[in-house]
């Protein structure tokens, strides 16, 4: 989404109404809001300097609705794995905990990931302890593996739902 010409392709699809613009915030949170509001000026001439901690979500003069994440929680560094880092469910905190520590001491034995890629180490391993073990990220969502109605889950939910302009339904607790 941050190349030259990538934006401007998806606005030439019919009927589009709403454009969602979700990025990994990685190690450079600052330069990737920057990025990205740079890149959007020219169909929203007002976006805010700041991201707003709750997503943006801007209506343009033609009536567009665009709306940007950047994850985890549009003001840290982080990517989606950093993200669902915070819908943990609370009973299996111990157990994140764990496997938290397991991800750094495992490095004391050749794990090979990088420092940057601690989030997707933890989460998987996370995981792996599960029954059944080894679920890939979105089937963890939709298993409820992970709690979408924790604080983070219900923000990011709420500037989704409103960037649509859906219509929220309940969600059950895990």
């Amino acid at each position: 989404m941050l190349k030259p010409g990538v934006i401007e392709v998806e606005l030439k699809t019919p009927g589009l109404n709403a454009l969602g613009i979700l990025i990994d915030a990685n190690d450079e949170f600052e330069s990737r809001w920057s990025r990205k509001r740079e890149r959007c000026l020219r169909i929203a001439p007002h976006l805010p300097e700041k991201l707003p901690t709750e997503g943006l979500i801007h209506v343009n003069q033609y009536g567009l609705r665009i709306g940007v994440w950047i994850m985890p929680d549009n003001q840290s560094r982080g990517m989606l794995e950093t993200f669902l880092s915070y819908l943990i469910i609370p009973e299996r905190s111990a157990l994140w905990t764990f496997a938290q520590e397991a991800c750094s001491r495992s490095r004391d034995h050749g794990a090979p990931y990088t420092d940057p890629h601690l989030a997707k180490a933890v989460i998987h391993t996370d995981l792996a302890w599960l029954d059944p073990p080894g679920r890939s990220l979105h089937i963890a969502v939709l298993a409820r593996a992970l709690d979408a109605r924790l604080p983070l889950g219900e923000r990011f939910a709420k500037w989704f739902i409103d960037l649509f302009e859906l219509t929220p339904r309940p969600t059950p607790r895990p």
